[in-house]
């Protein structure tokens, strides 16, 4: 019987084959718009299958939003870097905040522009399919609503505003920084653009 090594090899050439298949739809949407684009081209693209392409996706726009969930993943590893490492609990909690914030912009271009052009454009274009960008499910979501609370716990952040609100801020200001990155062609310093911004957000919530 096949033995551990082959059920790893065999699970790393199918995350390398989704991750191919995820690039070259990535690709396409970016050069032709995700609506002028079929199943068909993907395959193709990717020299797979339609069967294959269907058995590692549901559908089409599942192609669209994988980024969130690559996303969601890195921010999971970030928080539990910032909050859970040595010496972390010694940190005031608004710096780890800051910290994070600073991380998710961080991640997010390292996607690169094609991911996050395809994003915001699709995105806007299709608000239903890209729904997940507000859903308050989401991982990003739940770790700020956390990390917000534990600020308001040590007083560094004592606005009148609800969580809730707080966090659309936060939406509103990395989204922009984002797109200004985009505009710029990454040529700007991200970590101490989005260090500036946080800190004057915070002054509207101290």
């Amino acid at each position: 019987m096949p033995g551990t090594r082959y059920f790893r090899m065999k699970s790393k050439r199918m995350t390398e084959r989704k991750e191919h298949i995820l690039h070259c739809a990535q690709r396409l949407f970016d050069r032709y718009g995700y609506e002028n684009v079929t199943i068909r081209e993907i395959a193709s693209e990717s020299h797979s299958s339609i069967g294959s392409i269907y058995h590692y996706f549901r559908d089409k726009s599942e192609l669209l939003t994988w980024w969130f969930d690559q996303t969601d993943t890195r921010y999971q590893e970030a928080r539990r870097i910032i909050t859970e490492t040595p010496r972390s609990g010694e940190r005031p909690s608004l710096g780890r905040l800051k910290e994070f914030f600073v991380q998710v912009q961080v991640i997010c271009t390292e996607f690169g522009e094609q991911a996050l052009r395809v994003s915001y454009l699709n995105g806007l274009k299709y608000p239903d399919i890209n729904s997940m960008r507000i859903n308050r499910e989401r991982i990003l979501y739940k770790i700020f609503i956390e990390m917000v609370g534990k600020c308001r716990e040590e007083g560094s952040i004592s606005s009148t505003l609800s969580d809730d609100e707080i966090f659309e801020q936060f939406v509103i200001i990395s989204r922009g920084l984002l797109v200004d990155w985009l505009v710029r062609r990454g040529e700007f310093e991200m970590v101490v653009k989005s260090a500036v911004a946080f800190d004057i957000m915070l002054r509207g919530l101290s």
